[in-house]
């Protein structure tokens, strides 16, 4: 097993609850599965006239806003680790993971889960690949999510963010990007909440 993918069983995995066998029967259809199941039924629908496109596009988006409810757990976790082909396919679904878990009350651990992976990524995997993957399929994608942005300085260093000040620019326009700098920097980050004895949510 490469060092990546045996990396994110490792970090990853205890982020996720282990649920008992009812549960896993409940989660055994993971995103990846509907998306699959959704595309064949938006084939099958794709007939002439808009009234089915139509019908196939709102099945499509139901069978999403179902996988998407699901809480991500070990198992489901296990398999989308071992199914991907390279670090880049496994940070293209994480990404969809990790920004759910901003919707989910139960989703802390796995967010800091993931910000820990992303950090192993980019300083001690000693792969090119690996670390552009998390840089252009993660953090270059931060940005795009107003939960994840309000969240990201309970996660990050203030120096871990201004190192990625580049990074950022990629989906910002420069007055975005120098508004988003400044009112980012105006917060407390990580290492100056813990000077001060606050954090954010636990």
């Amino acid at each position: 097993m490469s060092l990546w993918r045996r990396m994110a069983m490792e970090m990853l995995l205890p982020a996720c609850p282990a649920p008992g066998e009812a549960e896993e029967i409940r989660n055994v259809l993971s995103l990846p599965a509907l998306k699959g199941m959704a595309d064949e039924i938006e084939g099958v629908l794709e007939r002439p006239g808009p009234e089915n496109r139509a019908e196939a596009r709102r099945i499509r988006r139901q069978l999403l806003d179902l996988a998407r409810s699901r809480r991500l757990t070990r198992s489901v976790m296990r398999n989308l680790i071992r199914k991907v082909k390279s670090p880049m396919g496994l940070w293209v679904e994480l990404t969809d993971c990790f920004q759910e878990a901003h919707r989910d009350a139960e989703g802390k651990p796995l967010i800091r889960a993931v910000y820990d992976y992303a950090r192993w990524c980019v300083c001690e995997s000693r792969s090119d690949d690996v670390q552009s993957a998390a840089v252009v399929a993660f953090y270059e994608d931060l940005v795009l999510d107003k939960r994840v942005i309000e969240q990201i300085p309970y996660h990050m260093t203030r120096q871990e963010f201004l190192g990625l000040t580049d990074v950022f620019k990629y989906y910002l326009e420069p007055e975005q990007h120098k508004a988003f700098m400044e009112e980012m920097l105006s917060r407390r980050f990580l290492d100056d909440q813990a000077h001060e004895h606050s954090f954010g949510p636990s």
